[in-house]
Formats: C-alpha cells, structure tokens, sequence
C-alpha cells in the first residue's frame, strides 16, 4: 500500500511489522463483546475475578440457586449468606470462598459456583499505535487481540497522508517485542508478540486485567536490531529485546534449515577498546553443548551467521514418466545408477510403451522442475535434413534448456545388448512414450495436435483433420519424421504411418524494407565508383 512505500529508508530490511496495515485484516469487526471468542476452556486457576463477571451459585436440592454479578466494589453479594469480597481472586479462589462462606448456612447438600459470562472492563492502549485511547475488553482477550483493533485504519488516516506525501501511519515505526502491560498493582509485564508468534508461548502474550495500560514504543532502528543470516529460514533484521540470548533469536526467523552446521554458529560483534578503537570480535558457539550454547548473551547489533554444513546430504533423485508400470521419482547413489537397473525398479514397460521413442533428458540445472514431457521426443530428433532457418526456428519452440542422453532402448531392451545401457544421474528425466493410433500434426496448422491414424491415408487428409494450413504456412518445406526411425523425410519420400509427426513450418520472416535499402545501397556505391573511374581514365 501507500504507506508502506514511503516508509523511511531506515525500516527497510527489517521483518515486517506483525500489524502492518498491509498484513493486518482491516475489516475486523469487533464481535469479541457479542460473544467472546474462547481460545479453550477457561482455567479456574488462572482466570482473576471482577466487577461484572457473572456467576450462578447453586446450593443442590436445599435452596433454589442465583444468578449473581460481581458488584463494581469487587463484592459477591448471595441472599442468605451475604456479602463475600472477592476482589483479586482467581475463580478457583472464588469457589472456595463461597463454599466457606456458605457452609454454615447450608450444612448439607453441595454447594457450587459456576462462571456463567466474563465481565467487560476498559484498558488504555497508548504509544505508536493508529488509534491510541480507551478500548473495552474481556478476560479472555490477550495484548494481540486490542493491538489488531487499535490498529485498524480509518478515514483520518487517509487524509492524513493525502496532507502529507511523508506521513508514516504510527504502527510501521512500532515495536512488537518490547511492548509493556502496566498494571494497576504499579508491575510492568513485557510482551514479546514476534516470540509468541514465532514459537506459540502464551507468556509472552499475556490476558488482560482490569485497567490495564498497554504501551506499544517506537522501534530502534538504528541500534536495536540484530542480524541473522545463514542456514536459517527467514533471513533478516529483529529487533532486539532486554535480555536476549542466541536461542530466542534463533526462534525468531523460524530456527535453522535442515543443512544449518549447528556447531558452527558466529557471533559478530564490534567493541570499543580501551584506547578508544572499535574493533571487531567473532564469538563461535557449538549449539550442539546444549542450553549453555543457547543462553549466550546477544547484544544489540549482533550480527549472527549459521554455516551450512558441509556434509549435508541431498536427494538424489530420477525422474521416470509415461509408458511404465510405476512411474515417478527413484532415488539413485550419489555416483548415479544403470538405465536398465532404474527400468527394473519401474516394473518394466506397459505394453502400450513406443521404445523407439524413448528419450533420456539430462537438465543443464539437475534443481529445474523436469521439462514437460510432451517435448522431450520432438528436442530429440534428428534435423539434419532441414534448413538452418527452420532448425533455429523449431529450436526456439522446442525450450532447448537442457540436454539429451544417448540412448537406444530398443537395442538394450528388446536385443538385450547391455553395451547399450547408459548410466543415470542425478536430476534425469526417463520419458518413454505411448504407442497411440494417432498422427501429429505441428505448426503452423488451425489446429495442432494429434490426428486418429487411418491406414493409407494422404497428407492432405490429416491436413484437412486440423482445419487446413495456417497462414504462415510454408508448404514446400514440409517433413514427416517417422516414428521408427527420427528420420525427416519430405511427404513424397513416405507414407504416413502411426506414430509418424508430420512438422508444418513457419515461412522465414523477411525484411523487404531492409533489403530495399540495401539493395539501395550498393548500388549507390557501385554508381559512385563507376563514375570515379570514369573521371581517372579520360
């Protein structure tokens, strides 16, 4: 959006803020106070009582029970008992305090409290937020809850950075580790959102209490970030939080890959010396001692690099597609393994499968997805008897990125001649094509594609079955490459037979303007000379 790109340069490179305004819903509606939404069921032990709550005493079959709110003095007021303060209770607390209270009057029969709806109560949200101010809450709200709510933008918002090009909504310059709830007991909790979010650890996202105020700082750019790069997931710039060590900033970008060198770990770090010099220190740390590896201090602008192992083992991978009985990817030593050996691990060929036409593709780049295999047999043939024009054009259709293995199947599977097998590596696509009825037709026709072959039919028929020639046709040029053989041969050399791809090419594009000019040219030159020679013989 808008905001985000004229957020100052001094942002950039640090992971996204979690309430940027581009990540965040902004059509939230606040439906929390309808029905509150339970994250699970309410802890008695946890949960803290207050004015408001509502609660449903019972006392079994000796009294009828009451539907009881908790009183603004922080007082449960049951007939027949009285008054209980309950101010600061946990509801586990609560229940006890009631059975206390209660049991003399109800010496038989089970007495029981139960939490029927939890209370309402303000809190104060202040700092950089989009809409700082008063805000109503629940029990079961938690510092993420009302930060997505406050930082919803509006109308304001928008004709504030309609006034000023520079404005920068207040949420992308805040902080999302260092944020503090203040309590009315005078503690300070922290809340760590990019940690909770990173990992799912609830402390480091606390419930709400009564009066409660949240304060969300200005992040420090400039001195309060750390680096982390390497063999991690998500490469870059946190923010930095009192008291971190390596093992919570490795959480942060999600922990290591799986080819991170866990013993090799650098800490960079620049000190200032004792004559007054900075100079730069690399703290190793081996992640394989355990927490005392992990609870090594960080300060802020750390620079934290993760090696990538040097043994890391990778998936060695073939590719086998088409006409077999299990086709898929087989993995392979790292020294590669025989074609026959790959074909016995398939099952063998279906009996549909066209030997003739299988192909062993070898990628320039063994990590490319494999090429679509409807390709691989037409890269494959033989163009020799074709002009260069229509050899470069057919390649530029064709995606020539990688390259072709030499290999007779019909030779090592039906003769059986095992000075025909070839070995296999990493990253090849095995493609061994059907044995269909069918004719293909390519290029430059209405329609291209494949044809149902009719024994002792013409050209002009399988023409005709596609629509007719394309405009750009080229018809003194057409091939038939026979299926047998990946020969090219003109239509009057052969038969069409199944199988059989017969190629229409593009007519070579020509630049009659440029020839003109040129032809121009020369003879301007050549008129030139003539006359020169001319004026030297007389």
């Amino acid at each position: 959006r808008e905001s985000s790109r004229r957020t100052p340069s001094a942002l950039q490179g640090l992971v996204p803020n979690i309430f940027d305004p581009n990540i965040m819903d902004q059509d939230i509606i606040d439906l929390r106070l309808i029905t509150p939404p339970l994250e699970r069921p309410i802890d008695p032990d946890d949960y803290i009582v207050g004015p408001g709550d509502n609660l449903f005493v019972s006392f079994s079959y000796v009294a009828p029970g009451f539907a009881l709110t908790i009183t603004p003095e922080g007082l449960l007021v049951i007939p027949t008992v009285g008054e209980i303060d309950v101010k600061g209770l946990s509801l586990s607390g609560l229940k006890k305090r009631v059975e206390e209270k209660a049991r003399p009057m109800y010496r038989t029969g089970e007495i029981s409290t139960t939490l029927l709806y939890p209370r309402q109560f303000r809190i104060t949200i202040a700092g950089s937020v989009n809409m700082p101010g008063g805000m109503v809450a629940t029990p079961v709200d938690r510092v993420s809850d009302v930060l997505v709510l406050a930082n919803r933008t509006t109308g304001i918002h928008q004709w504030l950075k309609e006034a000023n090009p520079d404005y920068v909504l207040p949420i992308l310059r805040a902080s999302d580790r260092n944020i503090e709830i203040r309590r009315q007991d005078g503690s300070v909790i922290k809340v760590d959102l990019r940690r909770y979010l990173a990992t799912g650890r609830l402390e480091d996202n606390p419930f709400l209490r009564d009066g409660d105020i949240v304060f969300v700082p200005v992040r420090n750019v400039e001195g309060g970030t750390v680096a982390v790069s390497g063999a991690i997931n998500i490469s870059g710039l946190y923010e930095y939080a009192e008291g971190d060590v390596l093992g919570t900033i490795l959480e942060l970008p999600g922990g290591l890959t799986v080819s991170a060198d866990r013993t090799k770990v650098e800490i960079s770090r620049f000190s200032t010396g004792l004559d007054g010099l900075r100079r730069a220190e690399t703290i190793p740390v081996d992640l394989t001692q355990g927490v005392s590896a992990l609870n090594t201090p960080v300060q802020p602008r750390d620079r934290i690099f993760v090696r990538i192992a040097q043994n890391t083992q990778t998936d060695f991978l073939v590719t086998v597609r088409g006409e077999v009985r299990f086709p898929g990817g087989y993995p392979i030593q790292p020294d590669g393994v025989m074609l026959s050996r790959i074909i016995e691990l398939t099952g063998g060929f279906t009996e549909d499968a066209f030997l003739p036409g299988g192909a062993v593709v070898r990628p320039l780049d063994p990590n490319r997805p494999p090429l679509n295999p409807n390709l691989i047999r037409i890269a494959r043939l033989r163009m020799s008897r074709i002009a260069p024009q229509e050899v470069a054009d057919f390649e530029a259709q064709a995606i020539f990125n990688q390259q072709f293995v030499v290999a007779d199947f019909p030779q090592l599977f039906d003769q059986r001649d095992e000075s025909a097998d070839v070995r296999i590596q990493h990253g090849d696509v095995i493609f061994i094509p059907s044995r269909n009825e069918t004719v293909s037709i390519m290029d430059q026709v209405a329609s291209p594609g494949q044809v149902p072959y009719i024994s002792g039919r013409p050209l002009d028929y399988y023409i005709s079955q596609t629509g007719g020639y394309g405009k750009h046709a080229r018809l003194s040029h057409i091939q038939v490459i026979k299926a047998e053989t990946q020969e090219w041969l003109s239509p009057k050399e052969t038969d069409i037979q199944v199988g059989d791809t017969i190629w229409v090419p593009r007519k070579p594009v020509r630049d009659y303007y440029a020839f003109f000019k040129e032809t121009l040219s020369v003879t301007a030159t050549l008129t030139t000379l003539y006359l020169v020679l001319q004026q030297i013989t007389k």
